[in-house]
């Protein structure tokens, strides 16, 4: 169980990075080529300076639980 769980997180911790990737470019432009490093870690309050719409985003593809 402890194998599945750590390629589960993993997988979400992925699917953060390349969520947060494609959110920052709608609302920088001058991000557009941002690309993140392997090994890199997210810092703290990393959605607080983003729209309303990149939190709904999130909620849906995180937090929402009735998918």
């Amino acid at each position: 169980m402890a194998e599945q769980y750590t390629e589960w997180l993993k997988n979400e911790f992925s699917r953060l990075k390349d969520f947060l990737a494609t959110a920052i470019k709608p609302n920088a432009p001058e991000y557009a080529y941002v690309i993140l490093q392997d090994g890199g870690e997210i810092t703290d309050h990393l959605l607080e300076n983003l729209g309303p719409e990149v939190w709904e985003e999130f909620q849906t593809n995180f937090i929402d639980t009735s998918k």
